[in-house]
């Protein structure tokens, strides 16, 4: 068991062996601050990637093509690396939610997003009977405009911190259309939250 020296056995030793156990018990404070420190900046660092908004290009309006972009940021303050996504657009009936099950969903390939940096995710919820991007039809517009039917876009986002970790992030918007060209993605009541890791 190592104990500290008394002051007549301290006051015995040369300036050289006072020299070492101070910079020993130095070095070994360092090593402590440092660790602490180390695993406490670790979740402040980290990336979060957040949903910033979702938008569609053409407006919803009868003729055009009917999109949802969805942009992502990260709002940490370190890379998100190996970020996938797997994304949906669903029509629901009213009153009913989506199932949030991703099993046969196409899942994006790997990408680093920087600090500050966005991506974006496009969906296209109309196909034509090819599976090619859709134009938005009257009969579709009018059961989105009377709520006789739903358009939802989810997804969930996975990622890892260049500590080691792994983070996700779930979304869910639900299409709101009030008229002609007046439209929200208002975000839906569950699946919007992210890891606390």
């Amino acid at each position: 068991m190592f104990l500290f020296p008394t002051q007549r056995q301290w006051s015995g030793w040369s300036l050289p062996s006072k020299l070492g156990v101070g910079t020993c018990i130095g070095i070994i404070g360092l090593c402590f601050t440092l660790y602490f420190g180390f695993r406490h900046n670790k979740s402040i660092d980290r990336p979060y990637i957040s949903i910033m908004h979702v938008t569609s290009p053409y407006d919803v309006q009868i003729g055009a093509p009917l999109k949802a972009l969805i942009t992502i940021q990260n709002t940490g303050k370190s890379p998100a690396i190996n970020v996938q996504s797997s994304a949906i657009a669903q029509w629901i009936p009213p009153g009913k939610i989506p199932n949030f099950l991703y099993g046969g969903v196409e899942i994006t390939g790997k990408a680093t997003i920087g600090p500050g940096g966005e991506s974006l995710i496009e969906l296209h919820p109309t196909k034509d009977p090819k599976g090619e991007t859709g134009y938005l039809v009257q009969k579709d517009f009018e059961a989105i405009l009377k709520k006789s039917i739903v358009l939802f876009v989810h997804g969930h986002i996975s990622y890892d911190d260049i500590f080691g970790k792994s983070h996700w992030t779930d979304y869910c918007y639900e299409l709101d259309v009030r008229g002609t060209g007046e439209y929200y993605w208002n975000p839906c009541l569950e699946h919007n939250e992210m890891d606390k890791n």
